[in-house]
């Protein structure tokens, strides 16, 4: 053994087994040209998109030196700190940029064993400590020419990367396959939603519940000091309901109160909702807070738990959708507020049942475009489908039980997830342990044969020197 490592390795360094790092080329990304410009925001998936790739405003006379070839190792030196790719094919002219650091694996050693070793916890843990302390977290050509690999023997290193494409692949594969989880369980609640607010989801229980108080008749009880506008729809159940938001509820905005005026922020109590905090469920805190002067010398306002929030701005996929507030709090401007504290509780939940299913569409239909911004007329005038009071609190009680039937998948899902990323995590580590080939110390012992050892490969490596793509070029033709 070579201290903990298998007898015929060697711990080497990165500038051991590649040739001198270099760093990429200085310019501006551009539309359209004849050189692609390969950058860190371009590697970062594991994977090359040529065609997002962009241009290179300024060409490098030595053009050459920048040059992208097959089975370059690119590593980012900043932003995504450490995020490195070997680059598998170049179908185009490309330079590498200036915040890409590049090695080429010595004649020896298989880039893909250089690879595989720059994804494994051993180089993460390296990276992390390069970058401790650091402001700007960043790592420099010298650092990663530095950093330690664990060295096999050549014909071991080959055997290894055989055996590490196999495995990860099937990780890889068992990712994939739980990736479409998360899509499916989105796909199932829309379902339900939609199932619910559409009156399919309670069919059964309508047959056997047939006398109950109209929704009509319950719109007539909630009304109190409001207009109430009613009809009914030729393809709802006969006692169900068509009214406008503002029929039902108080439809308010809130404010962003001044802030160069420190008054209304500094040591603030009042928890103040963003569009950005309104994401599709349950609002129990807030990112930031506001003051008692802010709600009384401003537009600001309190609102009770239970308010049902809307964001009015906001892309509309993650960030600003619907919410309900589990805590008095304020909001923005770009929030309409749905408030009435004397609802019963289950038409408030259905209401916010109604407005997760039916956001989206809102927006779509609202000006005919992508999802555009909505606004307070908007949200007051937009049509909800009513049921009585007894189907509502049945239709949220299944709802509530489908939901947590998928919240249990999406929690073994994660699990799931953990397992299989983890799982490539510790083959990585067993791969350079020497633990998941045999080694070939043993099999030369088997066998009755010597071997060349990690360590007389590297001072047989340090004499030959790097070879040069034209060089691989000329040997592969031979």
């Amino acid at each position: 053994m070579n201290g903990d490592l298998p007898e015929g390795w060697a711990n080497a360094t990165l500038g051991d087994v590649c040739s001198k790092p270099q760093y990429g080329w200085t310019s501006r990304a551009a539309k359209q040209g004849k050189v692609k410009y390969l950058r860190t925001t371009d590697i970062s998936d594991g994977r090359i998109d040529w065609d997002s790739v962009p241009f290179c405003e300024d060409i490098p006379d030595d053009i050459e030196k920048y040059r992208v070839h097959p089975d370059d190792i690119l590593v980012s030196r900043a932003g995504s700190v450490g995020v490195s790719l070997r680059v598998d094919d170049v179908p185009c002219d490309a330079v590498f940029a200036s915040y890409l650091i590049r090695f080429k694996p010595l004649d020896g050693v298989p880039p893909k064993f250089v690879e595989f070793f720059l994804k494994s916890p051993t180089y993460w843990r390296s990276i992390s400590e390069f970058s401790a302390g650091i402001a700007v977290p960043n790592v420099n050509a010298s650092k990663l020419a530095s950093l330690q690999i664990p060295l096999a023997p050549s014909t071991e290193q080959r055997r290894i990367v055989t055996a590490l494409e196999k495995l990860l692949a099937k990780v890889e594969a068992s990712r994939e396959h739980l990736e479409k989880i998360p899509v499916i369980l989105k796909r199932f609640r829309q379902s339900v939603l939609a199932a619910a607010c559409q009156g399919r989801l309670t069919e059964e229980w309508r047959a056997n519940h047939p006398v109950v108080e109209s929704a009509a008749r319950l719109l007539d009880r909630i009304r109190v000091e409001r207009t109430a506008i009613v009809s009914a729809a030729d393809d709802l159940p006969s006692n169900w309901a068509v009214c406008v938001l503002r029929t039902i509820f108080s439809v308010r905005t809130g404010a962003t109160p001044n802030r160069q005026e420190s008054t209304y922020y500094a040591n603030g109590s009042i928890p103040w909702v963003k569009t950005s905090e309104v994401q599709n469920g349950e609002i129990t805190e807030a990112g930031e807070f506001i003051t008692p002067a802010a709600i009384q010398q401003t537009n600001a306002k309190v609102f009770p738990k239970g308010t049902i929030i809307i964001a009015m701005y906001g892309e509309g996929r993650t960030r600003g959708q619907v919410g309900r507030l589990q805590i008095e709090a304020a909001t923005n401007q770009a929030c309409a507020a749905l408030v009435n504290p004397t609802l019963p509780p289950a038409v408030n939940q259905f209401c916010f049942l109604f407005c997760l299913s039916q956001y989206h569409q809102l927006r779509r239909e609202s000006f005919g475009g992508n999802q555009p911004n909505l606004s307070l007329g908007i949200v007051k005038n937009w049509t909800i489908i009513l049921p009585p009071l007894a189907e509502q609190a049945e239709i949220v009680r299944r709802v509530d039980e489908l939901f947590a039937l998928a919240d249990g998948i999406e929690n073994e899902y994660r699990k799931a997830k953990e397992r299989v990323d983890k799982l490539a995590e510790s083959i990585l580590a067993k791969a350079f342990r020497g633990e998941i080939v045999p080694t070939e110390a043993e099999l030369a012992e088997a066998e009755g044969r010597g071997f060349e050892s990690a360590g007389e490969l590297i001072r047989r490596m340090k004499k030959s020197g790097p070879l040069t793509s034209d060089v691989k070029a000329r040997k592969a033709r031979v």
